[in-house]
């Protein structure tokens, strides 16, 4: 793959005083006023979060500044005129719902790759204290509820719970309009996305059916590969009865095809040591070879 530059939006940045810089980072347009003890945050959203464009403006133009309708937030940061901000990406707060452009069928004892892009948010920190001004996602997803509605208690186990007890009702999470990816080489190269590799094994005894997978990203860790940008821990997720369970476990470390990486962040949520059980899959079914 070509090397791309993908460092040059996060990290530390520097922005003089009485200066407005725009970050632009796909969908995301976002301005950063310096001010004296004070820091103004402006920002807006386009239509399409797969947008290729990264860059960074220093010193816009008047013509460049936000436009009205663009979120703004104020800081006020006391008698220390600070001028170094942190940029640091992270993953989403909730799990993201992945649909299948086809449904994917798995025999018993197979096992199945998947590729997940995910857009990033981006965490702004002062750099002399570590406080957050603010978090940012990079695309406004959509809300959707994944598993039953019956109760709103969390999908995610804490233990090794046995498939055969009862499932986790379902919760709130994240919908991706753009669907999972069997080759990594459909993957669309994103610089405010993150890849996620997954593979799913039919532990069961029938073939089994997955038109949507859910991505437990809370509970991941992020890496950075100068090659190819983002990634997440890869994970595995065995499923064995007729329901939508599956046992999730970690691989601590992205894929292979991410070499060499840097860690970046830790998981949102603490993973058990154990393997976890999660609602993983949806609209699955088992079909039965007659």
């Amino acid at each position: 793959m070509t090397t791309l530059n993908f460092h040059s939006w996060w990290g530390r940045q520097t922005i003089e005083p009485q200066r407005t810089d725009l970050w632009q980072m796909g969908p995301l347009n976002l301005w950063v006023q310096h001010l004296a003890h004070r820091w103004t945050l402006s920002w807006t959203h386009s239509g399409d979060w797969l947008e290729p464009r990264v860059r960074i403006v220093p010193g816009v133009a008047a013509g460049e500044l936000p436009p009205p309708n663009a979120t703004q937030v104020n800081f006020v940061l006391g008698s220390s005129p600070r001028s170094d901000l942190l940029f640091v990406p992270s993953l989403a707060d909730r799990p993201l719902i992945n649909r299948l452009a086809s449904p994917l069928h798995i025999l018993p004892g197979e096992t199945a790759s998947l590729y997940v892009l995910s857009p990033l948010r981006l965490r702004i920190e002062v750099a002399e204290n570590s406080k957050v001004l603010q978090e940012i996602p990079t695309h406004r997803l959509s809300d959707t509820w994944f598993g039953p509605i019956s109760s709103p208690s969390s999908a995610l186990a804490t233990g090794p719970t046995p498939l055969s007890q009862k499932a986790p009702t379902g919760e709130l999470c994240y919908a991706s309009s753009l669907p999972a990816f069997l080759e990594l080489r459909e993957v669309p190269i994103r610089l405010h996305c993150a890849i996620s590799a997954i593979s799913i094994r039919n532990a069961g005894k029938e073939t089994l059916r997955v038109e949507r997978i859910n991505v437990p990203l809370p509970r991941l860790s992020l890496f950075y590969s100068p090659r190819t940008g983002f990634w997440t821990d890869a994970f595995s997720l065995v499923c064995e009865g007729s329901d939508e369970l599956a046992s999730l476990k970690l691989e601590r470390q992205p894929p292979a095809e991410a070499s060499p990486s840097q860690f970046v962040a830790g998981p949102r949520q603490a993973q058990p040591d154990s393997m976890a059980v999660i609602r993983a899959v949806g609209s699955l079914f088992r079909e039965r070879h007659l």
